[in-house]
């Protein structure tokens, strides 16, 4: 039998290898420019209606910034509730949201694929950039089924997502879809009403939407389990 540092050994490896996979499929639909991941499209209509206003405001931090009120908002949630318990590891989900903005600055180096260095390239073409677009919800998708199998804490996106579900009684799946439609909405009310046009919302975000969560289910038949054994999970059931 694998001893438990072993075990905690792989969580953490797979659990910061999922985060980094989700960071690099968003920033990946970031640069693509055909709209972002709904939950990011907020912070990402803010960072680019107040460019050059504040300098410091860029998708990662804007991210970093939603995500703080997404934890504050749950353990508001858990007060209210008297899950006392829930507060620390509500808490967690901040540092969480560091590294995860960290690895996003990282992945930040993936030139813009309307930018300059790559016009007149494959890549700049609408064809180039709706297979980048499959790539990056493949990424996401991957990255979100990695981290989630680990079962240690979830990013503040998925931790919200949890926290409503609870409270208003109704499904996770039911529950998200409607999170994602309010982000959706708050960027596209946000955009129209201060550039008279769609911020951070596209095509992109639609395959978003309906793709990562079907890529979740095929990388869980495929790779749960597994994942689940070599963090130790499966012998934890079987005593």
């Amino acid at each position: 039998m694998k001893k438990k540092s072993t075990y905690w050994a792989y969580r953490i490896v797979l659990y910061l290898f999922g985060l980094a996979l989700l960071a690099a499929g968003i920033v990946l639909s970031k640069k693509i420019s055909l709209g972002i991941s709904p939950i990011v499209s907020v912070a990402d209509c803010a960072s680019q209606l107040l460019i050059g206003k504040i300098s410091w405001l860029n998708l990662a931090n804007a991210t970093l910034v939603e995500y703080i009120i997404f934890v504050i908002v749950e353990m508001i949630i858990h007060t209210i509730r008297k899950q006392y318990k829930e507060i620390p590891f509500d808490a967690m989900q901040i540092v969480v949201s560091l590294v995860f903005t960290q690895c996003m600055t990282v992945f930040d180096v993936i030139p813009s694929f309307t930018g300059e260095s790559l016009q007149g390239t494959f890549y700049a073409t609408m064809a180039g950039r709706l297979i980048f677009l499959i790539i990056a919800v493949i990424l996401t998708g991957t990255g979100v089924s990695i981290a989630l199998s680990t079962r240690l804490v979830p990013n503040p996106g998925d931790g919200i997502v949890r926290a409503i579900s609870e409270c208003i009684k109704k499904s996770v799946g039911l529950t998200k879809n409607i999170f994602d439609i309010s982000c959706v909405t708050v960027s596209t009310v946000v955009g129209l009403i201060f550039t008279h046009s769609l911020v951070s919302v596209g095509i992109g975000t639609v395959v978003a939407m309906i793709g990562v969560g079907r890529v979740v289910a095929l990388v869980n038949k495929l790779c749960k389990k597994q994942i689940e054994k070599l963090c130790g999970y499966e012998e934890k059931t079987a005593d």
